[in-house]
């Protein structure tokens, strides 16, 4: 029964709805079928019945519903009718009760209440007497007296109260059984209902009743809340240090008399900055005085240009000096904020500051004493409260003295040879939420350093000293150890010995490693005849021969393999990764060197705004690059072609698959080309005329040729640039997707490059539907530039 009542209750706290739109229609529709669906799987069978009987017991007094429900089994759902004849009996023993029943609410929660008794009254009807009667009256209109001085408010608004030290008011509330967040009877704090929260602290107990206490504990609970989550927050500090001071800074502080809402005049102590705009007050002064608030129309912002985002509003009124009932100072539109500042002074000021001044009438008599500050007078009244040629009294190493219509004011620096304690500063920006959404919207990956780290150019400069260029224009790069590359302080002791890098023994493991190989290969034999061949092309294109001397790293290599419904693909990786006896990898000896490609998606989203465009693949672009003859030591390899042989031993002379290592003045139209545009080995160019496009595509040949490479599977939307390439360099082998239409793949995203429209396509299985198929679908869609976000959003949700 409770869980249907809980239900009930969702739909009749349902808000209305004040707009039409889409997605509060759609909230109406949710809220509504998902409470019924729940009510009727617990078994309800009269639902209407139990409606009307919901509205009947919110209505009656909490006397007789407690006594209803001592007459109702646990489980049983009772309805209308059971409700309406308990009452009728109710109703008749209470007729037949010789007692005047009167019954009084206090606070919000009726279960607290009071019982007064009248006497009995008697009737004559028609010259008749009647019996005596009781008659029960409940009257929830009558108005709430206060607790604390029996006036008809409530206690939060009784000015007596609020006058009342927070001790005192605790101890009252204390005393009288109140709820310490909505101050009503019947219930305490943890059973209290209301959304009601400090306004000094955000605790949840009432503004009145705030405490140092409570501060204390809330930001003790904060900051252990704090560190016990992630290092990753919302807040970007920008600045944080501490700072020790020799001078202690005095504002001056004055004591006004403000009236409040009974035409009452209260003290406020009040600092005066000229350095302000604006004036402002704070929100427990505003509430002691009853000072009405209004929203604040305009923003405030603070030092360094930060927003103030803790404005409560803004209010008008009156206040007198001290002393005297004149001048009356008006104050409009003054800021309300929970705080001004901290306490002022900072500290007590030495007694010789009082006694050099002490036949002056003070503004403030407690000004060499540290107290908080209610009121602050900026520049707006600044002016108005200094008298017109004011006198100021100068005393060489003490602060000076200022006369104003208030009063005498000490303002000035105050010399101390003591260091004040150590002052943290900090200061942190809270994004905004369109940040937050464009963080949410943003692919999860490292963090790129924007600036170049000091191994990063040890290797460029390493690379530019090295590499070599032969004959025919063909790259000799060397491997970048970290120990020759990087200076000995920041090397890995590992990777070290007379020739700066030792590695261990690894022919054994590469040679079992092999013969694991030959097992796996000898289950698949059209794996096993495509593994040849790979091989026997990569000897007979010299990217690799039989080594004249023993190796120092033997490299394993295994399979990678691509199933299509026409022919196997395979490419083989040499895995410079592998860990052998001491323990170190070839890859940790490396340097990586810094990241030099262009970023994928600035790729995609590049080129083809332009009217044409090509794109093509440099041929087997690691491999044109050769590597130092006395650095082929560590690029050994085992292999033979057949079990029956004999295991050779083989070095690479090219630049291989996992390792960490990777002029144009003459071709001024590309010569950004392979920064800007190109992505690993795959190149997308684009220009606006016919004419550039062409010179672009002869540019970008001769370039590449001049270090060895060549261009393979070019694709364009213009016929012109494809008539001299050959058929086999062509792209000629296009993804057949469930569409029917023929495309090339770029990058990820499927082109037709006749339509010249980009794609997306899946070959989705018929699967039942639930949660983990539909994100598994979500899931094979690449989409680098995420023009599909709006719709994987809306199947993830």
């Amino acid at each position: 029964r409770l869980l249907v009542t809980a239900h009930i209750e969702k739909l009749f706290a349902f808000a209305p709805l004040t707009i039409e739109s889409p997605a509060s229609l759609s909230s109406f529709v949710n809220t509504f079928r998902e409470n019924l669906s729940a009510i009727q799987a617990l078994g309800v069978k009269d639902l209407a019945g139990f409606i009307l009987f919901y509205i009947g017991s919110r209505v009656i007094d909490p006397m007789t519903r407690r006594l209803f429900e001592a007459t109702v089994a646990k489980s049983e759902i009772p309805n209308l009718d059971l409700l309406l004849d308990f009452v009728s009996q109710r109703c008749n023993v209470l007729e037949n009760v010789g007692t005047n029943v009167n019954v009084s609410f206090v606070g919000n929660n009726p279960r607290n209440y009071e019982k007064t008794f009248g006497r009995a009254t008697t009737k004559n009807i028609q010259g008749k007497r009647s019996e005596k009667t009781s008659l029960a009256a409940v009257n929830p209109n009558k108005s709430k007296n206060c607790l604390f001085c029996g006036h008809p408010h409530m206690i939060y608004k009784c000015f007596g109260f609020r006058k009342q030290p927070v001790n005192s008011r605790r101890d009252f509330a204390s005393k009288n059984q109140l709820c310490f967040v909505c101050l009503n009877s019947g219930h305490m704090k943890n059973a209290c209902t209301t959304s009601y929260t400090c306004r000094k602290c955000s605790g949840k107990h009432s503004t009145l009743l705030h405490s140092t206490d409570y501060t204390t504990k809330s930001n003790t609970d904060k900051i252990s809340d704090i560190s016990g989550k992630s290092t990753t927050s919302c807040n970007t500090t920008q600045f944080s240090g501490a700072v020790h001071t020799e001078t202690t800074v005095l504002l001056g502080t004055v004591v006004v008399r403000v009236g409040d809402s009974t035409g009452v005049l209260q003290p406020v102590r009040t600092a005066l900055d000229s350095g302000s705009k604006v004036s402002a007050i704070t929100v427990d002064c505003v509430n002691r005085l009853g000072l009405q608030r209004r929203k604040c129309p305009v923003d405030v912002i603070g030092v360094s240009q930060q927003p103030v985002n803790t404005v409560k509003g803004q209010t008008n009124f009156n206040f007198f000096p001290i002393q005297a009932d004149a001048p009356e100072f008006k104050v409009i539109n003054s800021i309300v904020l929970p705080h001004i500042m901290s306490t002022m002074p900072s500290k007590v000021v030495p007694a010789e500051v009082r006694d050099r001044y002490r036949h002056l009438v003070f503004a403030d008599p407690q000004f060499d004493h540290p107290a908080p500050v209610d009121m602050l007078i900026g520049g707006d009244l600044y002016p108005s409260v200094i008298q017109s040629r004011a006198d100021v009294i100068h005393t060489e190493g003490l602060p000076s003295a200022m006369n104003t219509h208030l009063g005498w004011v000490i303002i000035s620096v105050l010399q101390d040879n003591t260091l004040n304690p150590l002052t943290s500063l900090s200061i942190s920006t809270v994004p905004t939420i369109e940040e937050l959404i464009q963080r949410f919207w943003a692919v999860e990956e490292p963090i790129e350093s924007t600036t170049a780290t000091t191994q990063d150019k040890q290797c460029e400069d390493w690379f530019v000293r090295t590499t070599k260029r032969d004959a025919t224009g063909r790259y000799y790069v060397g491997l970048p150890f970290r120990t020759v590359v990087c200076p000995p302080d920041i090397s890995d002791s590992r990777c070290q010995d007379d020739n700066s890098v030792v590695l261990g023994s690894s022919r054994t493991s590469a040679l079992n490693q092999l013969y694991n190989l030959e097992r796996r290969l000898m289950k698949d034999s059209e794996l096993y005849t495509a593994y040849r061949a790979f091989m026997d092309d990569y000897t007979s294109l010299g990217h690799m021969k039989l080594a004249a001397e023993p190796g120092k790293y033997f490299i394993p290599h295994h399979p990678v393999v691509k199933h299509s419904k026409e022919e196997l693909k395979i490419r083989v990786v040499f895995d410079a990764s592998a860990a052998y006896s001491s323990g170190a990898l070839l890859n940790d000896c490396l340097v990586t060197g810094p990241k030099l490609q262009t970023k994928i998606g600035d790729v995609l989203l590049r080129s083809p705004l332009q009217k044409f465009i090509f794109t093509a693949d440099i041929t087997k672009m690691y491999r044109q690059i050769r590597v130092h003859e006395q650095d082929r030591v560590y690029q050994h390899i085992l292999w033979r072609s057949s079990p029956s042989d004999e295991v050779q031993e083989f070095e690479l002379c090219t630049v291989t698959y996992g390792f960490n290592s990777e002029d144009g003045s003459d071709f001024p139209l590309v010569k950004n080309v392979l920064l800007t545009v190109t992505y690993v080995d795959d190149i997308f160019v684009g220009a606006d005329t016919l004419e550039e496009i062409l010179e672009a595509k002869n540019q970008i040949i001769g370039l590449l040729n001049r270090g060895g490479f060549s261009l393979k599977k070019w694709a364009s939307n213009c016929p012109e640039i494809l008539n001299k390439i050959v058929k086999e360099d062509r792209a000629m082998t296009p993804w057949i997707e469930p569409t029917k239409e023929q495309a090339v793949k770029v990058l990820g995203k499927h082109w037709d490059s006749v339509q010249d429209n980009f794609g997306y396509y899946s070959a989705i299985e018929p699967v039942t539907p639930t949660k983990r198929s539909v994100l598994s679908t979500v899931a094979r869609f690449y989409d680098p530039i995420g023009a599909l976000g709006p719709m994987v959003f809306w199947a993830k949700g």
